[in-house]
């Protein structure tokens, strides 16, 4: 943001012709005018929308410091765009509330305000007083000194500084107040440590320390925002008292306080972080007295949250101001605005649109999910790595596999050339970096050799390189490139993260295609739409997904009838996002999102037309006049990441216990599809001969623990084995098997080969895996002890 702040003996201005961001007036203010003023002329930059609070703050504070100065409390607000010089200027709705709230704030502090309106032309007429602090140009940033550093804005070690920082003046804060005495503190990092240096304080004792240091910790732990202010010096030193005047520069204009919790306020030119929980724990590392000063050295353990090895881009940043309406349409073509469509009928529905108007991500308590992944040992978490990345148990990463193979399998026979490509791209390549800004996502960035890099949280990046260099005709289109992405890692926000719906590193088949024309990319929508209904349908997933459009607005009016046709293929009414203004790369999406046992919702199956990066990353086709021309592209997830596909599964399941019934994943899944119980030991042998019979095309295991029979089975049931076959007297007698069919609760007696063809069977035509676990369960280990 930039000012340029003129005192004048009178000013005044006039509308003459709004334009096309005008914003409504009354005729009062159609003009305006001031005497002994301070005309205060705004620009507002890009950027400026993410630090509204701290930007106000500052201009406000500067403005009641040359208004004390040159004696007077008017002052006349008026945008001005040609300060911007070149930059791009923040969105106008942004702008009108930053010059609303500086009214307000400046009105609250006495100040008599006249703003001038946004977005219209004025002519304008001015005498300036002409005395040495008449003109005075500033420029305020919502990430320099004078703010707490928010996460996200400052880099990873500028973080710890900032955390180092607070921890200081919290330390010195509570030992001021402990003893209630005055004493000089000087803080800094030391070998990535942070020390306090107290002058004159000799006497104090260790017990005094580590009392300021507990306060500090207590404070944390409460979690206490830290405030700053910006203050004139008289204001500053009334507030914080004389004892700081040595230790401000004499010709400040403005004094920056910083206040934490209960703590005495104190002026500090430092970076903090935004609050004080993102610190869990200060911990005394030592001190040392020298003649009559002490140094106090302490360590600060970081909250996950203040990670800050990202880079947002700045489509997610525009996502995050869209503008857009929500409404359902029926197979029929009708479209109602979301809050006045009958969901009569469409319960899952209602909760879709529920969670996507209110955008409430936050879980209130833990997903279900999370608690059977540890109980089943499939997926733990996993404290030696970042927050969102998972430690896969045998039985989860069979799961995973099986899972993987499914869909690879799929996009293959569908047509798509399956390939590899690398999982660090350099952050400065010129494609790569346009693209960045159009992809709206977090970005985790690695720094090597004096280079940025990032982790890819798409295939998009290696697939488009290599299309750029390939020879592609009219007559190889649709063209089709996959990849089975282990890894993909976006920077997710701690808050929104949740178990394996939502987390950093994940499994993404990602599927792109190359079109010709618009039609063709319709084609290619519509169809992987029908894909993935069919391999939602393989997993068990469909019914319990709702179908999400995001469009823009112009795109949807040119192909209603299209959309309505796309309706009927899918059966039921669905949800229409539709936006204005485009933010990213693709002109329409459509997204299978699985509502979940708490009324959330995720995207599995995802397909978009793109219709920009083909220029971004300099992509051509031969038509059939033998001319280069640009391909529109499509980007298609065809199940969602793997690991949501697991959490859908478990979430599933979870809401089928609600109501009483078993919990089974697909056969197919099943990481023990068969387990035989031997009823004593002298039945173990026996029991072996029928795994053995059994063969090697069933997951099959062995109960040779010495537990009870009963012990056994409730196991097996808790694992969620799909047949238990029980071996006693009886079946060595007769030479089957007594099997309990989890599906149906019914007991039937069986041949061993019997067994295996039925099981066979039922999973034809799915893909199988050997578990790798050992086949006897005593000399399996506890993976969560």
């Amino acid at each position: 943001m930039k000012e340029l702040i003129i005192h004048a003996e009178r000013v005044s201005y006039e509308v003459t012709k709004e334009t096309r961001l005008a914003e409504k007036i009354s005729e009062e203010e159609k003009k305006g005018e001031m005497e002994n003023a301070l005309w205060v002329r705004v620009s507002m930059e890009k950027g400026d929308e993410n630090s509204i609070d701290s930007l106000v703050q500052k201009a406000v504070a500067d403005i009641e410091g040359v208004s004390e100065q040159v004696k007077t409390r008017n002052v006349l607000l008026y945008p001005y765009a040609h300060l911007l010089m070149g930059s791009k200027p923040a969105p106008a709705d942004a702008a009108i509330k930053i010059l609303d709230k500086m009214a307000q704030e400046l009105r609250e502090k006495g100040f008599n305000v006249v703003k001038a309106p946004f977005g219209w032309y004025k002519k304008f007429s001015v005498s300036c007083k002409g005395h040495p602090l008449s003109e005075l140009s500033r420029v305020f940033s919502g990430n320099d000194a004078g703010t707490a550093a928010g996460v996200g804005e400052l880099g990873i070690e500028e973080s710890k500084e900032a955390a180092l920082e607070t921890a200081a003046h919290v330390i010195y804060e509570s030992e001021r107040q402990l003893l209630n005495k005055e004493f000089i503190s000087v803080s800094k990092k030391e070998d990535g440590l942070g020390t306090v240096l107290w002058r004159g304080m000799k006497d104090i004792s260790d017990e005094d320390i580590k009392k300021a240091i507990d306060n500090a910790n207590e404070l944390a732990a409460r979690g206490e925002p830290v405030r700053v202010e910006f203050m004139s010096r008289d204001e500053a030193f009334k507030k914080c008292g004389d004892f700081f005047k040595n230790a401000v520069p004499q010709n400040a204009e403005s004094i920056r306080v910083v206040s934490i919790g209960n703590l005495p306020p104190e002026p500090c030119k430092n970076k903090h972080i935004p609050d004080i929980n993102l610190i869990k724990e200060i911990k005394l590392e030592k001190v040392k007295r020298d003649g009559e000063d002490v140094k106090v050295w302490f360590s600060v353990d970081l909250s996950s949250q203040i990670k800050t090895d990202e880079k947002v881009s700045e489509s997610l940043k525009q996502e995050s101001q869209l503008r857009s309406v929500f409404y359902v349409l029926t197979p029929e073509g009708e479209l109602v605005e979301s809050d006045k469509f009958d969901y009569s009928g469409h319960a899952n529905l209602q909760k879709f649109v529920t969670y996507e108007t209110k955008k409430t991500r936050a879980y209130e308590k833990e997903p279900p999910h999370i608690r059977i992944m540890k109980e089943q040992e499939l997926v733990d978490y996993e404290p030696g790595t970042d927050a969102g990345n998972f430690r896969w148990y045998p039985k989860g990463r069979l799961i995973k596999k099986l899972l993987e193979r499914s869909v690879t399998d799929f996009c293959i026979d569908y047509g798509a050339m399956e390939v590899e490509t690398p999982l660090m791209y350099d952050y400065e390549h010129p494609s790569l970096k346009k693209y960045l800004n159009r992809f709206p996502a977090r970005q985790y960035v690695v720094k090597s050799e004096n280079k940025e890099f990032f982790l890819r949280f798409a295939a998009c990046f290696g697939q488009f390189l290599m299309s750029h260099d390939m020879v592609v005709s009219y007559k190889q289109l649709p063209l089709r490139m996959f990849e089975l992405t282990r890894y993909s890692f976006r920077r997710e926000q701690t808050g929104e993260l949740a178990g394996l719906k939502r987390l950093r590193g994940f499994t993404m088949p990602d599927m792109h295609g190359v079109l010709a024309d618009m039609n063709q990319a319709k084609a290619e929508f519509e169809s992987q739409l029908e894909a993935g209904m069919e391999w939602l349908g393989f997993v068990k997933l469909l019914d319990g997904c709702e179908v999400g459009f995001r469009v823009l607005r112009e795109f949807y009016e040119e192909n209603r009838e299209w959309y309505t046709s796309l309706v009927k293929k899918i059966g039921k009414p669905i949800l229409v996002e539709l936006y204005d203004e485009r933010y990213a790369y693709f002109v329409t999406k459509f997204e299978f999102n699985f509502v979940d046992a708490m009324d959330k919702a995720s995207a599995l199956t995802t397909v978009q037309i793109d219709v920009e990066n083909s220029e971004t990353y300099d992509l051509n086709f031969v038509d059939e006049k033998g001319e280069k021309k640009r391909p529109l592209l499509t980007h298609a997830s065809i199940s969602g990441s793997v690991e949501r596909v697991v959490y859908a599964l478990l979430e599933k399941e979870a809401m089928r216990m609600e109501k009483g019934e078993k919990a089974q994943l697909p056969l197919w899944l099943c990481p023990t599809q068969v387990r035989i119980i031997p009823i004593s030991e002298k039945h173990i042998e026996f029991a072996g001969e029928v795994l053995s019979q059994i063969g090697e095309g069933v997951r099959a295991d062995l109960d040779d623990t010495p537990e009870s029979l009963g012990k056994k089975i409730r196991n097996a049931q808790k694992e969620w084995v799909p047949y238990i076959a029980v071996i006693g007297d009886n079946e060595i007698e007769s030479g089957k098997v007594s099997v309990t069919i989890r599906e149906t609760g019914e007991k039937v007696e069986m041949g061993a080969m019997e067994l295996a063809s039925m099981v066979q069977e039922k999973t034809q035509g799915m893909p199988f895996e050997k578990l790798s676990l050992p086949i006897l369960l005593s000399k399996r280990p506890i993976f969560r002890g």
